[in-house]
């Protein structure tokens, strides 16, 4: 199962990374035109990048190829009647690529496409961030969990019994238990010894050692710190 969970999340880092390059290629043109219209408004070069048609066949496969999973994502949100941003960004890009398309068309000048594309861009790199920080932070769980403790040896009347650590809890009686938990790792450590009083209403707790006494069911035990 962990063997498969990092291979989707590896399939995940691939597929965004490789649209997040391309998308941002296909950006580069738009913000150069950005540029170039405030450093050099009359050069060809301005005028070119910002014919209509151009433009439109560079977009479009930004806005509905690379973009198809906001679209989807949209679907499915407002399927469940729960809307996210996939639905802002969905609409507001298909808003500008529209009213652009709309405007080459019937020979208007106000066009946004750079609108559309920088934005799809910009949120692809923010969920490939995402999910490469989500895929650090749940291998280092996976760490932590693969550390815990699987078998406990158990101190009961002077013999040492080795049980599941899960079952420490569910020792019934009234004696002390002195526990030496074991690490499932390479290296090993032995934790400070635990004593429980299964007496206390079945809960485990921190004992130490003192004068013995007597306990409802006629059995010394030990006293809580």
């Amino acid at each position: 199962m962990v063997e498969d969970k990092a291979a989707f999340r590896q399939r995940e880092m691939r597929r965004l990374t490789g649209m997040v390059i391309v998308s941002a290629v296909l950006s580069l043109p738009f913000l150069l035109m950005m540029v170039l219209m405030f450093a050099a408004p009359h050069a060809h070069l301005t005028h070119l990048l910002h014919t209509g048609w151009w433009q439109l066949v560079v977009s479009t496969p930004v806005q509905f190829i690379i973009g198809w999973r906001f679209y989807k994502g949209a679907f499915l949100s407002l399927k469940n009647r729960s809307p996210n941003m996939d639905v802002l960004v969905a609409l507001g890009t298909t808003a500008a690529w529209g009213y652009s398309t709309y405007n080459v068309l019937t020979g208007g000048t106000h066009l946004y496409f750079e609108s559309a594309v920088i934005i799809i861009t910009l949120i692809l790199l923010g969920k490939l961030l995402e999910t490469r920080a989500r895929g650090k932070t749940s291998a280092a769980i996976e760490m932590l969990m693969n550390l815990q403790p699987k078998t406990a040896t158990v101190l009961r009347d002077g013999r040492e019994e080795v049980i599941a650590a899960a079952d420490i809890r569910r020792t019934t009686g009234c004696w002390s238990t002195r526990v030496r938990v074991s690490l499932s790792t390479e290296w090993s450590r032995t934790a400070v010894p635990r004593w429980t009083n299964p007496c206390s209403r079945g809960k485990a707790c921190l004992w130490r050692r003192k004068p013995a006494r007597r306990c409802s069911a006629g059995r010394s035990t030990g006293q809580a710190l």
